[in-house]
């Protein structure tokens, strides 16, 4: 008799049908948060790569306006026959510059082809170079090229009459 009631006991399979259920249901439940926790990580990537290619995309057209307009100044002034005048020689644009954006370090490179008379102003996330921006100006006066990294501060634009070209530096 002892031996039946052990055989039954033995084929008894209650217990397990409820610690499989319970460690399916857990394993179902931590595959989905961990699914939606990924997708909210993507959401998030994607709005903090937008809002920091628009704000790339300000600083750049900013800077590339501003070269345009101060060489077209110095353009006008070398025609109209004031190459030496104070108002080529001693005029300074200023612009600011953002320390960071978002808490992330950027790079501004402006560079200039003198064959087409177009330059290029990129700013780049430093961490990621997949996020950046690109504008161009046209200047007939030669630009100096220029790489510098987010700093504070007031950067300026001016014309170097012994290079002739205008140049643009951090804390002019």
């Amino acid at each position: 008799m002892k031996e039946q009631v052990m055989k039954q006991t033995w084929k008894d399979d209650t217990g397990v049908n409820i610690i499989l259920d319970y460690l399916l249901t857990f394993i179902i439940t931590m595959i989905l948060f961990t699914m939606m926790i990924m997708i909210i990580n993507d959401v998030m990537n994607i709005s903090d790569r937008i809002v920091l290619k628009e704000e790339f995309d300000i600083i750049s057209n900013d800077i590339a306006n501003r070269v345009y307009a101060f060489a077209s100044d110095v353009n006008m002034s070398k025609n109209m026959g004031l190459n030496s005048s104070v108002a080529v020689l001693y005029h300074t644009a200023y612009f600011d510059l953002p320390e960071l954006i978002q808490s992330k370090q950027y790079r501004v490179d402006i560079t200039y082809d003198e064959s087409t008379y177009i330059g290029t102003v990129v700013v780049t996330y430093v961490s990621n170079s997949n996020v950046f921006s690109t504008s161009t100006f046209y200047s007939l006066i030669p630009v100096e090229e220029a790489h510098f990294y987010s700093q504070q501060g007031r950067y300026g634009i001016f014309y170097n009459s012994t290079l002739a070209k205008i140049q643009v530096r951090n804390g002019v």
